[in-house]
């Protein structure tokens, strides 16, 4: 079996990071402004704003990728877990969250949030398997967002 590596974004790894990203936003017609900046942009976007771009590697070849944008209370979201479409199935988005878990904890965060949509219902399957509920998705940040969830820590 091949060796997954997650690491932190690089400015090597932006044309992957937006591939993925690009991928399976269009593949369920999501993609809106603010996730084109992100996707554009992911180190003034989020990680100058005190956030964290995670990058899943198999043999240097980007394969999935996952943020955590800091929120002003201290806490993060977590925002464009995506993984390749020949990569899924291999425990890659585990790896991904656990990274998000382990990252948010080391910063002092109490919990973790996220905005999704009930079309991505594999990525939905993962986060209530890491203790995800749904919230009141009130006051939603994103156009296509239809559900939010958050996970005490």
């Amino acid at each position: 079996m091949e060796e997954i590596f997650v690491v932190e974004f690089e400015e090597r790894h932006l044309k992957g990071f937006k591939k993925i990203g690009y991928e399976w936003l269009l593949k369920y017609d999501l993609l809106e402004p603010v996730d084109e900046e992100m996707l554009n942009n992911p180190k003034e976007k989020i990680v100058d704003k005190g956030g964290f771009v995670y990058i899943a590697e198999i043999d240097n070849e980007c394969v999935g990728t996952v943020s955590l944008g800091k929120l002003e209370n201290g806490d993060f979201e977590v925002l464009k877990l995506a993984v390749s479409d020949g990569y899924q199935g291999k425990k890659i988005g585990s790896l991904l969250m656990e990274m998000c878990f382990e990252k948010a904890r080391e910063k002092g965060a109490k919990k973790l949030i996220l905005y999704s949509n009930h079309k991505l219902k594999a990525a939905l399957h993962l986060y209530k398997k890491y203790g995800f509920i749904e919230l009141k998705c009130d006051g939603n940040k994103y156009e296509e967002a239809d559900i939010k969830m958050e996970c005490v820590l």
